[in-house]
C-alpha cells in the first residue's frame, strides 16, 4: 500500500466501525448516540454522572444529552435520581436492565471485531494494536475500555 493510500483506508475503517456501531446499537433499539451515553453512565458507576459532565465530554449540547437520557429513561435503562451532595443536581444511573443491554450490545461488539481479527497473526494483531494505540495518541483521543 502507498503512503497515500493510508489515509483513505483509515478514514474507510472509521467509516466501517460507525456502521458496525449503528448496526449493533439498532439491534437493541438504540441509537449510537444513545449506546454512547449508556456507556458514560456506566463507566460513573453507582456513584451516577451529571448530565452536563456527559455534554462536556461527548462535545453536545446539554439540550441534546437531555433527548437523549429521555429516551433512555423511556426505555428504563437509565434512572435520573437526585445528587446527595446538592439535590438541586440530577446524577444518571444506570438501572439494571441498562446495565445488561450495555453488556450485551459490548459483548456483540468485542465478538464482532474479534472475528474480523481472526486472520491475522497475533504478532500482526500486537503490532496493529501498538501503531492504533500511537495514532489514537497522536490524535488526542484515547481508547474507550
Amino acid at each position: 500500500m502507498s503512503e497515500p493510500d493510508l489515509p483513505q483506508t483509515l478514514v474507510h475503517l472509521a467509516q466501517t466501525f460507525l456502521v458496525l456501531g449503528e448496526e449493533i446499537a439498532a439491534g437493541a433499539g438504540l441509537t449510537p448516540q444513545q449506546w454512547a451515553v449508556l456507556h458514560q453512565v456506566g463507566a460513573a458507576g453507582g456513584e451516577g454522572v451529571l448530565p452536563s459532565a456527559i455534554a462536556e465530554a461527548s462535545g453536545t449540547s446539554r439540550a441534546n444529552v437531555t433527548k437523549l437520557v429521555r429516551g433512555l429513561t423511556r426505555l428504563a435503562l437509565v434512572r435520573v435520581g437526585s445528587d446527595p451532595a446538592d439535590g438541586r443536581q440530577r446524577r444518571l444511573r444506570l438501572t439494571p436492565s441498562g446495565a445488561r443491554v450495555l453488556r450485551r450490545l459490548d459483548g456483540e461488539k468485542a465478538r464482532r471485531i474479534t472475528a474480523a481479527l481472526e486472520g491475522l497473526a497475533a504478532s500482526e494483531r500486537a503490532t496493529l494494536h501498538r501503531l492504533g494505540s500511537r495514532l489514537l495518541s497522536r490524535l488526542g483521543r484515547r481508547l474507550l475500555a
